[in-house]
């Protein structure tokens, strides 16, 4: 009993003795399971630690969100730097109880630091000020509110409106380097603000304020195929100048009229979308371009009633859609006057055909004016301007009754010739009419059902 009573002493001494031995190791380090970061770091000292961990803290990019887009602080000049030792010194001065080192056996101690940041306040200044946004914004700071012409008519530049308070924040931005942020959004509102106007500048203001509500009329121009808007584009050329190429005003305080240019701006308007007797690009049934000119179709505006509205109009502040007055008004609106709905007349070929939205419903073959004695049909883009049943028509030496008459140009138009046998070919060239359209009376008959007054007909060689 002796002896078993003498070796569990013997145990228990070696046992104590090895638990203050592991005790006394410890108490240069971290105590036994501890944990940093996810590093075992038991018995290492605070400088090593903050070795281990500078190693894999990463040198970041600072982003700014500004309203007009990004921007990067590069760390690169910065002379950005990390220590951990403060909060790793007070971790070890906390956990220093080298006698309690069992206790982590069970329990082990895990804890997560973050470094103390620090950056060349100076180097980071001159890198924000640097950037394209900061730069606009203080060379704003310098600007005067003006007046321009520009290509969508007078506009206002206004440099003193949303300007960046660069202290503020540049303040914001230290701050979030130093708390380890990534980041920072400088989009919010109270970190901008709005200089006063000098008393030139309030007067500025308002007279833009008049040039604006000027050259916004609100008169659009419906031309068929196309809308004409009266904005500043066209309008800032309406507003009279003085000898000085200032803004001309009138007593009421308000822009003066050039009507001149309101003259000027209806004639190219007519220039633009006029189709009557323009040459046109034609293509054929047979995949022929032909081009065309000449004929009585197409739109031609009236001028002279058109300025007439147009001065009246702007005077009166009328915003509407406008439909100009024609002269002659096409069976299509606008500069595609002629679209998927057409007859054609191929002199050459002998044929004509009727379109209807694209779709061809008649095909057939037709005698035009006889050559030979220089009756040839004229060849243009007409329309049908008046439509007859059971007419006689006469001329020099000739007297024919049709069942069906459709006038195209003249004394010339699309009838039935019940006297032929034959259509097509060459019989044009030498018995030929006297310039009309002969055509099949069965055809004729449809043909003139399906077509209206102001229909247009395309005839080419």
């Amino acid at each position: 009993m002796k002896k078993h009573v003498t070796i569990l002493l013997i145990l228990a001494l070696i046992l104590v003795a090895g638990y203050f031995g592991v005790a006394r190791y410890y108490e240069t380090g971290f105590p036994f399971g501890t944990w940093i970061n996810g590093h075992y770091v038991t018995g290492l000292s605070v400088s090593q630690v903050n070795e281990m961990l500078l190693e894999e803290t990463p040198v970041w990019d600072f982003h700014l969100r500004f309203p007009e887009g990004e921007e990067v602080l590069t760390a690169e000049g910065m002379d950005l730097g990390f220590d951990y030792r403060k909060q790793l010194t007070n971790l070890e001065q906390m956990n220093r109880e080298p006698l309690f080192w069992g206790r982590n056996l069970l329990f082990p101690e895990k804890y997560m630091v973050t470094p103390e940041i620090s950056f060349d306040e100076e180097a980071l200044r001159e890198k924000f000020l640097s950037l394209p946004q900061v730069q606009d914004d203080m060379a704003n700071r310098e600007k005067e509110v003006t007046i321009s012409r520009g290509l969508h008519g007078y506009e206002l530049e206004d440099p003193h409106l949303h300007l960046l308070k660069t202290e503020e924040a540049f303040a914001r931005i230290c701050e979030s380097i130093g708390s380890g942020a990534s980041g920072l959004d400088l989009t919010d509102d109270d970190l901008y603000e709005d200089l006063p106007y000098s008393d030139e500048e309030l007067e500025r203001l308002a007279l833009f304020e008049k040039l604006d509500d000027f050259q916004n009329t609100g008169i659009i121009y419906d031309m068929g195929d196309a809308l004409v808007t009266l904005d500043g584009a066209i309008t800032a050329d309406f507003v009279n100048l003085n000898d000085e190429g200032g803004i001309l005003l009138g007593a009421n305080g308000k822009p003066v009229l050039d009507e001149s240019a309101v003259e000027a701006f209806v004639d190219h308007l007519c220039e633009e979308y006029d189709t009557l007797g323009k040459e046109r690009i034609f293509t054929a049934t047979d995949g022929e371009v032909v081009t065309i000119e000449g004929g009585t179709y197409g739109n031609q505006l009236d001028a002279k009633a058109e300025k007439k509205y147009l001065i009246d109009a702007l005077k009166q502040g009328i915003r509407e859609t406008h439909i100009p007055t024609y002269k002659q008004q096409a069976f299509v609106r606008g500069k595609q006057d002629i679209l998927d709905s057409y007859i054609e007349i191929d002199l050459t070929d002998q044929m004509m055909y009727l379109y209807l939205e694209g779709e061809k419903k008649i095909e057939t073959p037709i005698v035009t004016g006889n050559l030979a004695r220089k009756n040839d049909t004229p060849a243009g883009v007409d329309y049908i301007y008046y439509k007859q049943k059971n007419r006689t028509l006469r001329g020099p030496n000739y007297t024919s009754f049709v069942y069906y008459w459709m006038a195209i140009i003249r004394h010339i138009g699309i009838h039935d010739a019940t006297w032929r046998k034959e259509f097509g070919g060459d019989i044009y060239k030498t018995q030929g009419s006297h310039g009309c359209i002969n055509t099949p009376k069965e055809t004729m008959a449809e043909l003139y059902d399906m077509v209206d007054v102001g229909f247009p007909v395309v005839l080419f060689y």
